[in-house]
């Protein structure tokens, strides 16, 4: 397959990690009868922030991945509570992510130390006849049946991969298939199989969470725990890692300069950093173990590094 470059320049984004003194972001979205929307209510803490506006912009991406991430737990409330069918309750949280910035919500803001807080609270309506289809491509069928011989399967299985651009392994495939049963028909044995799309998009997941890095001794200890809050694997061997990452960390006398090169068997992707307004930590002393880990925790986040190398298994 033919390398695919990616060059991505990270502009001042609103994504920080949390405050050094220990502030946890508390965002919960939840369903409610009447009035028909998801109920948004919580405290958001933004390290460093410079304005209340990159806060609010921070606290919609928050809304927007509660809404996706928390998707079957929300639609099953919805079924519950207002009596929506299954497509409905499912298609109604993406679409309320992709409108979450345009609500209004109710702010009491705060300053925790070198925190930008916000007392969070709003509602979003639920749509009773979301319009997906404008948004998003969301497919709700997870699981495929088919008569076919064990030849037909795999062709079957492996053109429906093709059909979504996703790689393909006859072992996987092996492994996301369920054989049914098994009949004769006019002297010829016929099998009736499941091949479960969901399962294959888990294995391919896994598969993307697997990194070697390169790095320097350094910067390892904060690159290991940013892997790690993310749920990817570190091994030791380049043969064994779907990503290899090359990272390039220049420090100054208070911040850091990040270049990252993700590369795998069919994609490489380039990513470098903006400087954080450091205004208020602005020292002539040099950077402690855990301020690099900060920002490294910081950039990495900006950068949507575990976004760019992860498989969204959503898309399956």
């Amino acid at each position: 397959m033919r390398a695919i470059k990616k060059s991505i320049l990270l502009f001042s984004l609103p994504l920080f990690i949390l405050s050094p003194m220990g502030l946890a972001n508390q965002l919960t979205v939840s369903v409610t009868e009447q009035p028909r929307a998801f109920n948004i209510d919580g405290k958001v803490c933004l390290y460093n922030a410079t304005s209340k506006s990159s806060l609010n912009n921070y606290t919609f991406q928050l809304i927007e991945k509660q809404l996706l991430t928390q998707r079957q737990a929300l639609a099953e409330e919805l079924q519950l509570k207002l009596g929506l069918n299954l497509e409905v309750a499912n298609q109604a949280p993406v679409v309320a992510a992709f409108k979450a910035s345009s609500q209004q919500l109710q702010h009491e803001y705060s300053n925790v130390g070198n925190d930008l807080c916000t007392k969070v609270s709003g509602s979003m309506p639920i749509e009773d006849k979301p319009n997906i289809q404008q948004l998003v491509s969301f497919p709700l069928a997870k699981e495929h049946h088919w008569i076919a011989s064990q030849t037909e399967h795999l062709d079957k299985a492996s053109a429906l991969l093709q059909q979504k651009g996703w790689p393909i392994d006859n072992g996987w495939i092996n492994k996301s298939t369920t054989l049914q049963a098994q009949f004769l028909n006019g002297g010829k044995t016929e099998r009736y199989y499941t091949f479960d799309l969901g399962r294959y998009a888990a294995l391919l997941a896994a598969r993307n969470k697997t990194v070697f890095v390169s790095v320097k001794d350094a910067y390892q200890s904060g690159i290991k725990q940013y892997f790690s809050e993310h749920g990817f694997k570190i091994v030791d061997s380049p043969k064994a890692a779907h990503w290899n990452l090359t990272f390039s960390i220049s420090p100054t006398a208070d911040n850091l300069t990040i270049n990252v090169t993700a590369k795998s068997n069919d994609e490489t992707i380039s990513l470098r950093n903006q400087h954080v307004d450091m205004a208020s930590t602005n020292t002539n002393e040099p950077l402690s173990q855990g301020q690099i880990n900060k920002l490294i925790n910081v950039y990495l986040t900006m950068m949507e590094l575990s976004e760019q190398l992860s498989f969204d298994i959503d898309d399956a």
